[in-house]
């Protein structure tokens, strides 16, 4: 067996471990980190453990080895470092919105339907992404404001609905649950078109962790099985779909025209095993971006600069450096050099988590981002997971992008999404705690039995 083959059966095993551990712990640092484990495996060690099927097999050995041992190294840090911050974490006051929180929770429905309006929007706007788009820096150029807006916004949506879905649960609320979930699916099913797997399990996710955060841990487990088999399902469909609207002529085809020429195999497992074997493209990149970033040096004073003002709006700022760039355009992310490296051409190769850390400061930059990285996720899970309804809303999107969409991060990659809310949690705390909100803040009522039992809760999830 050759030594990629052994970390990559050592990476699995852990992944597994960390899996069996948030079955029986069940807290929601643990369903966080297993999460986490669980997408891990198609990421990183599958496609090692299977390289002669996947494009690493022409890759020497000593590389696919050194590239997975960032992210393995990666992830290590990042459980050490969230189980020892746990002990320190019992001390944060978890986060609440003042006046916000119960006039939110008790008009949870009709902010629902707002929110699953506002989702529509989105997807109205949204007919492609950077995937599919023909210049893909033109793509990014021509964003609008609003299009920026709506696109922040569609996460807290889904977030909103997601919570909403949890409290309705645990209140036994079957017509509540009959409407949210149906927002749920029908906005699974409105992101399919886009040929983006994580866009389409987004909504499932999010109403996972909102399940885990209500301490509904056993139905949440079931809803990840869910979202892990629909994702091995819709994977090749929606790889075909992002692949086949793009002509050869350069035109971009509607999703119904080109979803009815797609072909099922004789054999949809191994094909849907396939779409994620083929997943290797973050340890190839990985391979030729350490040689690169070896050569080049590691990041610069730009580079953590455009994350300390990533909260100002572009509006204010216009000319604000692209978050994680080392010269302020998008030419400078890692992703962008990535593909320029690789086709000469201006495009975007997966690139997150370990590999970012990498280039932070090489072996040294990988321990380091990983221990505050796990720092981060252990505050997290105590300041807004088990905070207050909204605060819950905010964890549940945070949940997407650090345990799903970037699985994971780097400490860097998070902060700058997390300081990217904070203008609206700001905003949030601020309309809260203002004297009119709180004289609107509808009291408990006598007979509020039901309601106290689905209301936001406190303490430590179990």
């Amino acid at each position: 067996m050759s030594a990629s083959f052994i970390l990559a059966l050592v990476y699995l095993l852990t992944c597994l471990g960390l899996i069996l551990r948030m079955v029986r712990r069940r807290t929601l640092l643990s369903v966080h980190i297993g999460a986490l484990a669980v997408f891990s495996i198609g990421y990183y060690p599958l496609p090692v453990l299977f390289k002669p099927i996947s494009p690493l097999a022409l890759i020497a050995d000593e590389k696919v080895f050194q590239a997975l041992l960032i992210y393995y190294l990666f992830l290590c840090a990042i459980v050490v470092s969230s189980l020892w911050m746990t002990r320190f974490t019992a001390a944060v006051a978890p986060m609440r919105f003042g006046a916000m929180d119960p006039i939110a929770f008790r008009h949870r429905a009709a902010i629902a339907w707002v929110a699953f309006g506002l989702y529509l929007v989105y997807v109205a706007t949204t007919s492609r992404t950077s995937y599919s788009s023909e210049d893909f820096d033109a793509f990014f150029q021509q964003q609008s404001n609003f299009r920026a807006l709506v696109s922040a916004l569609a996460g807290f949506c889904a977030g909103f609905i997601s919570l909403a879905y949890a409290a309705a649960a645990a209140g036994g609320q079957r017509r509540a649950q009959f409407t949210f979930g149906a927002m749920i699916i029908l906005m699974v099913a409105l992101a399919l078109p886009l040929g983006q797997r994580l866009a389409a399990i987004a909504p499932i996710i999010m109403l996972f962790a909102a399940m885990a955060s209500m301490r509904q841990t056993g139905k949440a487990l079931r809803i990840l099985v869910v979202a892990v088999v629909f994702l091995m399902a819709v994977s090749p469909f929606a790889v075909y779909l992002r692949e086949a609207r793009r002509a050869k002529s350069g035109e971009f085809l509607s999703a119904a025209e080109v979803a009815g020429h797609y072909q099922l195999s004789s054999n949809p497992a191994m094909q849907s095993f396939q779409s994620v074997i083929d997943r290797s493209d973050l340890v190839f990149n990985t391979v030729f971006m350490k040689d690169y970033i070896d050569r080049t040096g590691f990041a610069n004073w730009t580079y953590y600069y455009s994350v300390l003002v990533a909260p100002i709006p572009r509006l204010i700022y216009p000319d604000k450096p692209y978050v994680l760039s080392d010269d302020g355009t998008i030419e400078g992310d890692i992703s962008v050099k990535a593909w320029r490296l690789a086709f000469g051409t201006f495009g975007s190769l997966t690139a997150f988590g370990g590999l970012t850390a990498y280039r932070e400061g090489g072996w040294i930059g990988v321990v380091l981002d990983g221990l505050a990285l796990g720092a981060l996720f252990a505050f997290l899970a105590r300041w807004l997971g088990e905070g207050s309804f909204l605060a819950r809303v905010f964890y549940a999107h945070f949940f997407l992008l650090f345990a799903v969409q970037k699985a994971p991060p780097c400490f860097f990659e998070a902060l700058a999404s997390l300081l990217g809310f904070l203008p609206l949690l700001l905003a949030l705390l601020a309309v809260g705690l203002a004297p009119v909100f709180t004289r609107l803040a509808p009291r408990p009522s006598r007979g509020g039995a039901r309601e106290a039992r689905v209301a936001p809760i406190s303490g430590r999830a179990s």
